[in-house]
């Protein structure tokens, strides 16, 4: 494994979660402050340094988080933009440690709304500012019972004469209906057959299934008149 080319240590690399994608953190850091200058103008010239938060003008994560690249020997690493901040700024970080944010802004780069910790400490930060997924949907927020749009506005729901199925008769007699239809697993004759050789008895439905190749639950829509409705 060649050294990197900065630090003189093999780049083995551990992955770490930012965003949609994995961005690798380095088993080592990356820069010193003996190389960092001209990395740092290059960095903070894509970080839009207004009052309060920085944020990251170039590519983000889905999740808003900024990411850049940075070269150690011959390799490009994916790195978090906030990262890369404290990174450059107080030269060091522990390959355990998180680069949180105090202001709860993913793209913000600003050194001051940075601070350390571990997995831990990311996890209490998030429960602490309510950001994790817990699957609850407030009270407030459901439509139940008279709260519901379709009991609050009737008059949006298309009923009667005012459905389209109605009120546009040569639309349903093109759709594709029967052997026509795409899904279709049996022709209309096929379908005909079926529905005689079981009223005769004597099959089971798992049976008529496997002779026409499709599967049980296809055969007893079939069957139920659920699907393929026979003529009257």
């Amino acid at each position: 494994m060649s050294p990197c080319a900065l630090t003189g240590v093999p780049s083995t690399r551990t992955p770490g979660r930012t965003g949609a994608f994995l961005l690798w953190r380095p088993a080592v850091d990356l820069l010193n402050v003996n190389h960092s200058e001209r990395r740092a103008r290059r960095f903070w010239a894509q970080v839009d340094r207004a009052e309060g938060c920085w944020e990251w003008r170039g590519a983000r994560t889905n999740q808003g988080y900024g990411f850049t690249s940075v070269r150690c020997g011959r390799a490009k690493h994916q790195i978090g933009a906030h990262r890369l901040a404290y990174l450059l700024t107080h030269g060091t970080v522990a390959d355990d440690k998180f680069v949180c944010h105090r202001c709860d802004n993913p793209p913000c780069c600003n050194p001051d709304h940075l601070f350390l910790g571990t997995a831990a400490d990311n996890a209490a930060d998030m429960v602490a500012k309510e950001r994790q997924p817990t699957g609850y949907y407030p009270a407030e927020r459901r439509s139940r019972g008279d709260g519901h749009w379709m009991r609050r506005h009737p008059e949006r729901i298309p009923r009667g004469d005012l459905h389209w199925m109605r009120a546009h008769p040569e639309k349903c007699a093109a759709l594709p209906r029967g052997d026509r239809h795409f899904a279709s697993r049996l022709t209309d004759i096929q379908a005909a057959e079926v529905r005689r050789r079981y009223a005769q008895g004597g099959i089971t439905q798992a049976d008529l299934a496997r002779s026409y190749g499709v599967s049980a639950s296809v055969m007893n829509r079939l069957l139920l008149g659920r699907t393929r409705k026979p003529q009257r």
